[in-house]
Protein backbone atom coordinates (compact mmCIF):
# COMPACT_ATOMS: atom_id res chain seq x y z
CA UNK A 1 0.00 0.00 0.00
CA UNK A 2 2.61 2.70 0.73
CA UNK A 3 4.15 1.59 -2.61
CA UNK A 4 1.28 2.18 -4.51
CA UNK A 5 0.49 5.73 -2.32
CA UNK A 6 3.98 6.91 -3.44
CA UNK A 7 2.65 6.77 -7.09
CA UNK A 8 -0.90 7.92 -6.40
CA UNK A 9 -1.36 12.01 -6.78
CA UNK A 10 -4.05 12.83 -3.99
CA UNK A 11 -6.19 15.98 -4.19
CA UNK A 12 -5.70 18.19 -1.22
CA UNK A 13 -9.29 19.37 -2.01
CA UNK A 14 -11.68 19.23 1.04
CA UNK A 15 -14.14 16.65 0.51
CA UNK A 16 -17.60 17.72 0.21
CA UNK A 17 -19.35 14.52 1.03
CA UNK A 18 -19.51 13.36 4.89
CA UNK A 19 -17.70 9.66 4.81
CA UNK A 20 -15.64 10.25 8.17
CA UNK A 21 -18.12 9.27 10.78
CA UNK A 22 -17.16 9.07 14.96
CA UNK A 23 -19.63 8.37 17.34
CA UNK A 24 -20.03 9.96 20.80
CA UNK A 25 -19.75 6.44 22.62
CA UNK A 26 -16.39 5.49 21.63
CA UNK A 27 -12.68 6.69 20.47
CA UNK A 28 -13.72 4.96 16.91
CA UNK A 29 -14.11 7.44 13.62
CA UNK A 30 -14.95 5.25 10.73
CA UNK A 31 -14.62 6.10 6.59
CA UNK A 32 -17.85 4.76 4.97
CA UNK A 33 -17.88 5.62 1.71
CA UNK A 34 -21.38 4.80 -0.20
CA UNK A 35 -21.81 1.22 -1.24
CA UNK A 36 -19.28 -0.24 1.07
CA UNK A 37 -22.44 -1.00 3.67
CA UNK A 38 -22.38 2.34 5.19
CA UNK A 39 -26.22 2.10 5.93
CA UNK A 40 -25.56 -1.28 7.89
CA UNK A 41 -22.42 0.27 9.57
CA UNK A 42 -24.31 3.21 10.68
CA UNK A 43 -27.24 1.88 11.90
CA UNK A 44 -25.25 -0.41 14.16
CA UNK A 45 -24.00 2.44 15.67
CA UNK A 46 -27.42 4.42 16.57
CA UNK A 47 -29.07 0.94 17.84
CA UNK A 48 -25.28 0.85 20.53
CA UNK A 49 -25.86 4.10 20.96
CA UNK A 50 -29.81 3.60 22.05
CA UNK A 51 -29.04 0.48 23.28
CA UNK A 52 -32.33 -0.36 21.15
CA UNK A 53 -32.61 -1.76 17.84
CA UNK A 54 -34.65 0.65 15.67
CA UNK A 55 -36.81 0.53 12.95
CA UNK A 56 -35.21 0.17 9.33
CA UNK A 57 -36.87 2.91 7.53
CA UNK A 58 -35.15 5.30 9.05
CA UNK A 59 -32.55 7.63 6.80
CA UNK A 60 -29.39 6.96 9.02
CA UNK A 61 -27.85 9.33 6.50
CA UNK A 62 -29.48 12.73 7.34
CA UNK A 63 -27.34 14.81 9.11
CA UNK A 64 -30.59 15.74 11.85
CA UNK A 65 -30.67 12.29 12.36
CA UNK A 66 -27.05 11.29 12.87
CA UNK A 67 -26.73 14.12 15.34
CA UNK A 68 -29.62 12.97 17.97
CA UNK A 69 -28.22 9.46 17.77
CA UNK A 70 -24.77 10.59 18.76
CA UNK A 71 -23.22 10.31 15.05
CA UNK A 72 -20.63 13.30 14.28
CA UNK A 73 -19.61 14.03 10.77
CA UNK A 74 -15.61 14.62 11.64
CA UNK A 75 -14.90 16.35 8.06
CA UNK A 76 -17.64 19.06 9.17
CA UNK A 77 -16.31 18.96 12.61
CA UNK A 78 -12.47 20.54 11.23
CA UNK A 79 -11.86 24.22 9.48
CA UNK A 80 -9.06 22.50 8.07
CA UNK A 81 -10.14 18.94 6.63
CA UNK A 82 -6.21 18.21 6.43
CA UNK A 83 -6.49 18.44 10.40
CA UNK A 84 -7.82 14.62 10.28
CA UNK A 85 -4.14 13.37 10.09
CA UNK A 86 -3.35 14.98 13.30
CA UNK A 87 -6.19 13.38 15.53
CA UNK A 88 -3.95 11.85 17.81
CA UNK A 89 -4.76 9.89 21.43
CA UNK A 90 -7.02 7.23 21.96
CA UNK A 91 -8.94 7.69 18.50
CA UNK A 92 -8.80 4.68 16.16
CA UNK A 93 -8.97 5.33 12.14
CA UNK A 94 -10.45 2.50 10.48
CA UNK A 95 -12.06 2.73 6.94
CA UNK A 96 -13.99 0.26 4.43
CA UNK A 97 -13.60 -0.60 1.04
CA UNK A 98 -14.89 -3.26 -1.54
CA UNK A 99 -14.04 -4.18 -4.77
CA UNK A 100 -14.15 -1.75 -7.32
CA UNK A 101 -16.96 -3.72 -9.32
CA UNK A 102 -19.07 -4.69 -7.13
CA UNK A 103 -19.46 -1.48 -5.48
CA UNK A 104 -20.27 -0.03 -9.25
CA UNK A 105 -22.53 -2.64 -9.65
CA UNK A 106 -24.39 -2.00 -6.08
CA UNK A 107 -24.64 1.45 -7.18
CA UNK A 108 -26.56 0.89 -10.29
CA UNK A 109 -28.72 -1.28 -8.76
CA UNK A 110 -29.49 1.06 -6.31
CA UNK A 111 -29.00 4.50 -8.12
CA UNK A 112 -30.41 3.73 -11.42
CA UNK A 113 -34.07 4.68 -10.91
CA UNK A 114 -32.57 8.10 -9.52
CA UNK A 115 -30.72 8.61 -12.43
CA UNK A 116 -32.75 7.97 -14.63
CA UNK A 117 -35.78 10.10 -13.24
CA UNK A 118 -32.79 12.86 -13.49
CA UNK A 119 -32.24 11.94 -17.54
CA UNK A 120 -35.89 11.65 -17.97
CA UNK A 121 -36.45 15.59 -16.35
CA UNK A 122 -33.54 17.05 -17.90
CA UNK A 123 -34.19 19.82 -20.71
CA UNK A 124 -33.11 18.36 -24.46
CA UNK A 125 -30.37 20.39 -25.22
CA UNK A 126 -28.52 19.32 -21.71
CA UNK A 127 -28.74 15.85 -22.56
CA UNK A 128 -26.29 16.00 -25.84
CA UNK A 129 -25.26 12.80 -26.86
CA UNK A 130 -28.30 11.27 -24.42
CA UNK A 131 -30.91 11.83 -26.62
CA UNK A 132 -31.77 8.39 -27.33
CA UNK A 133 -31.65 7.27 -23.98
CA UNK A 134 -33.63 10.74 -22.40
CA UNK A 135 -36.59 9.41 -24.69
CA UNK A 136 -36.58 5.99 -23.73
CA UNK A 137 -36.13 6.54 -19.84
CA UNK A 138 -39.16 9.42 -20.46
CA UNK A 139 -41.58 6.52 -21.60
CA UNK A 140 -40.44 4.65 -18.31
CA UNK A 141 -38.04 2.57 -19.86
CA UNK A 142 -35.13 1.30 -17.39
CA UNK A 143 -31.71 2.18 -18.22
CA UNK A 144 -29.22 -0.33 -18.99
CA UNK A 145 -25.84 -0.96 -17.11
CA UNK A 146 -23.95 -0.15 -20.19
CA UNK A 147 -25.80 3.48 -20.16
CA UNK A 148 -25.05 3.63 -16.73
CA UNK A 149 -21.67 2.72 -17.22
CA UNK A 150 -21.38 5.06 -19.98
CA UNK A 151 -22.55 8.11 -18.19
CA UNK A 152 -20.10 7.63 -15.22
CA UNK A 153 -17.49 7.47 -18.05
CA UNK A 154 -18.77 11.12 -20.04
CA UNK A 155 -19.06 12.68 -16.48
CA UNK A 156 -15.84 11.97 -15.38
CA UNK A 157 -12.99 14.82 -15.15
CA UNK A 158 -10.02 13.19 -16.50
CA UNK A 159 -8.30 16.45 -15.17
CA UNK A 160 -9.07 16.74 -11.08
CA UNK A 161 -10.35 12.89 -11.22
CA UNK A 162 -13.62 14.27 -9.95
CA UNK A 163 -16.88 12.52 -10.51
CA UNK A 164 -20.86 13.08 -11.10
CA UNK A 165 -22.26 11.70 -7.82
CA UNK A 166 -20.39 10.69 -4.55
CA UNK A 167 -22.09 6.85 -4.74
CA UNK A 168 -19.35 6.43 -6.96
CA UNK A 169 -16.53 8.10 -6.16
CA UNK A 170 -13.68 6.02 -5.91
CA UNK A 171 -13.15 4.99 -2.27
CA UNK A 172 -9.29 6.37 -2.24
CA UNK A 173 -10.78 9.77 -2.96
CA UNK A 174 -13.70 9.91 -0.31
CA UNK A 175 -11.21 8.20 2.54
CA UNK A 176 -8.08 9.91 1.42
CA UNK A 177 -6.34 6.81 2.46
CA UNK A 178 -2.99 7.66 1.14
CA UNK A 179 -3.13 10.83 3.38
CA UNK A 180 -5.39 9.69 6.70
CA UNK A 181 -3.25 6.98 8.59
CA UNK A 182 -5.67 4.54 9.36
CA UNK A 183 -5.16 1.90 11.84
CA UNK A 184 -7.29 -0.74 9.89
CA UNK A 185 -8.63 -1.03 6.43
CA UNK A 186 -11.55 -3.00 6.44
CA UNK A 187 -12.90 -5.06 3.32
CA UNK A 188 -16.44 -5.94 2.83
CA UNK A 189 -15.52 -9.11 1.54
CA UNK A 190 -14.75 -10.74 4.93
CA UNK A 191 -16.31 -7.67 6.96
CA UNK A 192 -17.68 -9.98 10.14
CA UNK A 193 -14.15 -11.70 10.53
CA UNK A 194 -12.46 -8.05 10.27
CA UNK A 195 -15.50 -7.08 12.99
CA UNK A 196 -14.43 -9.58 15.03
CA UNK A 197 -10.95 -9.00 15.27
CA UNK A 198 -12.01 -5.45 16.28
CA UNK A 199 -13.99 -6.95 18.82
CA UNK A 200 -11.87 -9.22 20.23
CA UNK A 201 -8.87 -6.38 20.26
CA UNK A 202 -11.42 -4.38 22.24
CA UNK A 203 -11.46 -1.25 20.00
CA UNK A 204 -15.53 -2.72 19.00
CA UNK A 205 -18.38 -3.03 21.51
CA UNK A 206 -18.53 -6.89 21.92
CA UNK A 207 -22.74 -6.19 21.25
CA UNK A 208 -21.71 -4.75 17.80
CA UNK A 209 -23.45 -6.30 15.00
CA UNK A 210 -24.87 -5.67 11.83
CA UNK A 211 -27.91 -6.03 10.80
CA UNK A 212 -29.84 -8.29 9.26
CA UNK A 213 -31.56 -6.75 6.64
CA UNK A 214 -30.55 -4.25 3.38
CA UNK A 215 -27.58 -6.23 3.39
CA UNK A 216 -24.61 -6.33 0.24
CA UNK A 217 -24.37 -9.04 -1.42
CA UNK A 218 -20.77 -9.82 -0.18
CA UNK A 219 -22.34 -9.90 3.17
CA UNK A 220 -25.62 -12.08 2.53
CA UNK A 221 -23.65 -15.09 1.37
CA UNK A 222 -20.69 -17.09 2.89
CA UNK A 223 -17.82 -17.84 1.62
CA UNK A 224 -19.14 -20.83 0.46
CA UNK A 225 -21.35 -19.21 -2.24
CA UNK A 226 -19.20 -16.81 -3.93
CA UNK A 227 -20.30 -18.16 -6.96
CA UNK A 228 -23.22 -16.21 -6.89
CA UNK A 229 -21.84 -13.04 -6.48
CA UNK A 230 -18.84 -13.95 -9.15
CA UNK A 231 -22.00 -14.51 -11.42
CA UNK A 232 -24.05 -11.50 -11.02
CA UNK A 233 -20.81 -9.63 -11.68
CA UNK A 234 -19.63 -11.62 -15.11
CA UNK A 235 -23.05 -10.87 -16.08
CA UNK A 236 -22.96 -7.20 -15.54
CA UNK A 237 -19.18 -6.57 -16.67
CA UNK A 238 -20.16 -9.22 -20.08
CA UNK A 239 -22.35 -6.30 -20.97
CA UNK A 240 -19.72 -3.81 -21.31
CA UNK A 241 -17.41 -3.00 -24.39
CA UNK A 242 -13.83 -3.67 -24.57
CA UNK A 243 -13.48 0.24 -24.48
CA UNK A 244 -15.76 1.00 -21.30
CA UNK A 245 -14.19 -1.85 -19.48
CA UNK A 246 -11.02 -0.02 -20.29
CA UNK A 247 -12.01 3.31 -19.38
CA UNK A 248 -13.42 2.26 -16.14
CA UNK A 249 -10.35 -0.29 -14.98
CA UNK A 250 -8.49 3.64 -15.35
CA UNK A 251 -11.23 5.77 -13.51
CA UNK A 252 -10.68 2.83 -10.13
CA UNK A 253 -6.81 2.21 -10.82
CA UNK A 254 -5.73 3.22 -7.34
CA UNK A 255 -9.09 1.41 -5.50
CA UNK A 256 -7.23 -1.72 -7.56
CA UNK A 257 -4.10 -0.97 -6.69
CA UNK A 258 -4.00 0.25 -2.91
CA UNK A 259 -6.31 -1.81 -1.87
CA UNK A 260 -4.66 -5.09 -3.31
CA UNK A 261 -8.16 -6.20 -5.44
CA UNK A 262 -7.40 -7.56 -8.53
CA UNK A 263 -8.97 -6.29 -12.11
CA UNK A 264 -9.51 -9.53 -13.66
CA UNK A 265 -11.34 -11.17 -10.91
CA UNK A 266 -14.63 -10.94 -12.53
CA UNK A 267 -13.46 -9.86 -16.31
Amino acid sequence: MKNACQMFEETSARPHYPTMIGTNNSQLIFCLPPKVGCTNFKYMFVNLSTNSTLPNNLNVHAHALMEKYGLIDIWHLLPHWDQISEIKGDYVKIMITRHPLRRLISCYKQKRLELKSMLSKMPIDKLKGYEAIHNRTKNGNDLTFPEFVQFIIDTYDWVSHNIFARHWLPVTSLCRVCYVQYDFILHLEHMEDDLDLLQAQGYLNKQARLPTWHRPMELQYSAQNTSIIEEDTRLHMKQLSPIQIAKLLKIYKWDFKIFGYSPVDFL
